[in-house]
């Protein structure tokens, strides 16, 4: 019987077979096979064992074995499972024994053990025993590249339910309650708000506001709700700067009603309903915004048919207009007239007439 001469050379360690759904614990291994002094050629039965240590040691996993595997031209490449558990750390190194396809007789172990590079230990990182301490990666602490998420430091992930620190910034847009947003941020549904069944979609904290950058005028406007009311306001100074006041320069009081500044335009400064015998029926205050009692606004009844109107406030340079509730021949205002005051800011003198005669009149007075 011929007597075969047999040499392993084994080439390198190939990549793992990784896929995207999951890393199995297989790799490929090739190596290259002479029968005496020419490459074999045919089918052999081979046999991979992999230990702890280049001579002696312990055997690790359970044997491989490949039988009847095609040699041509002396090279073979086989896949090799020796489990997840057999490379979790230190060394290791695989024999590998031979004998001519179907031959009783025992394998021959080929030469000395070959080490095992790198590659197979990729089938368990010498950090992932950390990641079995992560329950569906909800504990990534203990991962150690849990540092740096795509090339990028975990501190600038934003986290759900966590209060982060920094500026989120996006070049797109965003959307909260909506999936397709079409403006810069778009907020859509919330908690039920009153009974119209309004939707709560943004929740502004008291004596907040929300404000525009300065025109080119240099002003910013502003929009906020402090005790007293909304404030719709004007100002020159920059978001977080407290330099200069805001000009409010209109309120809508916590009753509802509309409040002016005197120096600005477009609201009512003042209306009040007097009766015949000079008391303020009804009355309204647009610079304070009251509504109750007098309003800051005083009568006396001078003389027949004369009524002093005093206001809290200058109006000498505002448009005022009175008018009676009386009818009859000739009944009507005779004439009004603003005076300064020194006791008050102004003084609205009213001499009402009736058939002819001065004589007490209801009478209704507006100051825009």
């Amino acid at each position: 019987m011929k007597r075969h001469t047999l040499a392993i050379f084994v080439g390198m360690v190939l990549l793992l077979s990784l896929q995207s759904a999951a890393q199995t614990t297989a790799f490929n291994f090739q190596g290259r096979l002479n029968d005496g002094s020419s490459p074999a050629n045919g089918r052999y039965d081979l046999q991979f064992k992999l230990f702890d240590s280049i001579t002696g040691g312990s055997q690790v996993g359970a044997s491989v074995d490949r039988p009847n595997l095609l040699l041509i031209n002396g090279v073979f490449s086989t896949t090799l499972d020796f489990g997840s558990s057999a490379f979790t750390a230190g060394d290791r190194f695989v024999e590998i024994s031979v004998r001519p396809n179907g031959r009783p007789n025992a394998h021959v172990v080929l030469g000395a053990r070959q080490q095992i590079m790198s590659v197979p230990f990729a089938v368990r990182s010498a950090n992932a025993t950390q990641a079995d301490n992560a329950t569906n990666a909800q504990n990534a602490q203990l991962a150690s590249d849990a540092s740096s998420l795509g090339g990028v430091s975990a501190s600038n992930y934003a986290r759900l339910n966590f209060p982060n620190t920094g500026n989120l910034q996006t070049s797109g847009n965003a959307g909260f309650g909506s999936v397709a947003p079409n403006t810069r941020l778009t907020l859509s549904g919330g908690p039920l708000w009153t009974s119209s069944q309004w939707t709560a979609s943004l929740n502004m904290q008291n004596a907040s506001a929300l404000g525009w950058e300065a025109n080119s005028s240099g002003q910013r406007f502003g929009i906020g709700q402090a005790t007293g009311g909304l404030h719709f306001f004007r100002t020159i100074s920059g978001f977080g700067s407290t330099l200069t006041p805001p000009n409010v320069d209109l309120r809508i009081t916590d009753n509802g009603d509309i409040a002016q500044p005197l120096e600005r335009n477009g609201a009512v400064k003042a209306m009040v309903a007097i009766t015949a015998g000079g008391v303020v029926a009804r009355c309204y205050n647009g610079v304070s915004g009251s509504s109750s009692g007098n309003c800051d606004i005083s009568v006396t009844q001078n003389s027949a048919g004369v009524v002093y109107v005093n206001f809290p406030f200058q109006i000498t340079n505002r448009f005022w207009l009175v008018t009676t509730d009386a009818s009859g021949q000739q009944a009507g205002v005779l004439t009004a007239s603003v005076v300064p005051h020194a006791a008050v800011n102004s003084r609205l003198i009213v001499i009402t007439k009736h058939d002819g005669s001065l004589e007490y009149l209801p009478f209704h007075l507006f100051v825009f």
